[in-house]
């Protein structure tokens, strides 16, 4: 089974797409690779800040807060080909790794 979806800012603004298949099924994870959209240029900062400072940099430098401030306020979402928001079995918003 595979799901394509829009990822997609609080805001409405798609910035980019994937096509999730399952990954880890007992767990309930769907993964896949994002492609991104012009739109993405308005908040790659946001994943390249991660990138150069992973969680264990993050902690030692006391920036934790600062990526987590940054990444909660783009206020990603997944939507599928109909248009209705993915959330999990809580109906909560779904926390997911795409890769680039």
């Amino acid at each position: 089974m595979s799901v394509s979806v829009s990822v997609t800012l609080h805001n409405g603004d798609i910035i980019g797409y994937s096509n999730l298949k399952w990954s880890d099924p007992s767990m309930g994870v769907l993964s896949g690779q994002f492609t991104p959209i012009s739109n993405y240029e308005s908040i790659a900062y946001v994943f390249q800040f991660f990138a150069e400072n992973p969680y264990s940099l993050l902690e030692k430098n006391d920036l934790r807060d600062v990526y987590n401030k940054m990444r909660d306020e783009m206020g990603l979402q997944l939507f599928d080909h109909k248009g209705d928001r993915i959330t999990d079995a809580q109906q909560s918003t779904l926390m997911i790794t795409l890769v680039s």
